[in-house]
């Protein structure tokens, strides 16, 4: 809607980084762990990116979940903080995501599930926002809010055979 026209488009060296070396490392990373699925080396190249530059909001969100998916939560959760203290130079989608795991993460679901409902009204068509709403709502047991929130998700992208498929799993 409105307000999305309303937002800012910033240069990518605004939202990630002015140093090359440091995105030819993300870049390094991202391929990593997409295309070889080398965890390891992904979090390597990520942690490059963010030694050469270390408000690169970005490559720290990327290790936070590289390293969650991995079990490791202290080191996901310090570069989570990182992620969160460099957020200005993220997209507000990015910075609701990071603050609603953040929320969650900290046992604060009642008000992780206020800021996923807050940027899935901002931002309708974010397929994230909805998914990570009807997560947080199956956490809690709310099946009909869950439901509620996929069904959002599908009317932006109806090719979203997972989603459909859970919907109709708790329908």
């Amino acid at each position: 809607g409105a307000h999305i026209e309303s937002t800012t488009d910033l240069p990518v060296a605004d939202l990630m980084t002015a140093s090359e070396e440091a995105l030819k490392a993300y870049h390094e990373g991202l391929f990593a762990m997409g295309v070889t699925r080398d965890y390891a080396a992904s979090v390597q190249k990520l942690q490059e990116a963010t030694n050469l530059d270390p408000t690169f909001a970005l490559a720290h969100l990327y290790t936070y979940i590289l390293n969650h998916q991995q079990g490791q939560m202290q080191p996901a959760l310090a570069s989570l903080g990182l992620a969160q203290q460099h957020s200005y130079r993220l997209t507000e989608q990015l910075q609701y995501l990071i603050r609603v795991w953040q929320l969650n993460l900290s046992g604060n679901q009642e008000q992780a599930l206020a800021a996923a409902q807050q940027w899935s009204t901002l931002y309708p068509d974010d397929m994230q926002s909805h998914q990570i709403r009807g997560l947080l709502h199956m956490m809690r047991g709310e099946y009909d809010q869950s439901i509620s929130a996929y069904q959002d998700l599908l009317r932006v992208d109806p090719f979203q055979e997972d989603i459909a498929l859970e919907v109709g799993r708790l329908m």
